[in-house]
């Protein structure tokens, strides 16, 4: 089961609550190298989260979100899961919210203090598109939680936004 989690700043920007992931699926969807395998795992992934935030989340809630916003990546994943939920709330996708404003070394095999560095003011957020409302960041895989932190830095300092939640497909790793 998938969890959206509200952030709350706490000074780090930590994620509340446990997940429990879809990893299998996500890594069919993103890594298969059978495309025809790869694209009945993302359909089947996409089918997955949206039943799953029906489930967890109250539609009155919902309705509330106003932005739904992939988080910047090298993979359409993000975008293709962002634009699919964005039909359960009362908001738009807006890939633009969010924008990678640097490049950065590989993070993958660092350790997180490490990682937050290199991932530090990567990522900018839009205030014409994000001030004052609801925003639900959505992300293909989270594995120490840096670059969500960072995207949702952006989100509530750059951005402005009110609320920030943030929803994945996947977790790797440890935190």
């Amino acid at each position: 089961m998938i969890h959206p989690l509200n952030i709350q700043n706490d000074g780090r920007w930590n994620f509340s609550r446990v997940f429990d992931f879809y990893n299998d699926l996500f890594k069919a969807a993103k890594y298969h190298k059978d495309a025809s395998v790869c694209k009945k795992a993302r359909a089947e992934l996409i089918c997955a989260m949206r039943k799953d935030l029906v489930d967890n989340v109250e539609v009155k809630y919902l309705k509330h979100i106003k932005i739904v916003a992939p988080v910047p990546s090298s993979s359409n994943l993000v975008t293709e899961i962002a634009r699919s939920l964005t039909e359960l709330t009362g908001g738009t996708c807006q890939e633009k919210a969010l924008t990678k404003i640097r490049d950065h070394a590989k993070t993958k095999n660092i350790d997180v203090c490490s990682r937050e560095k290199v991932l530090k003011n990567s990522i900018a957020a839009d205030p014409s598109i994000m001030c004052d409302k609801l925003v639900l960041l959505v992300d293909d895989v989270y594995e120490t939680g840096s670059t969500l932190r960072e995207a949702t830095r952006a989100a509530y300092e750059q951005g402005g936004a009110k609320s920030v939640w943030v929803y994945v497909a996947a977790k790797i790793g440890l935190n």
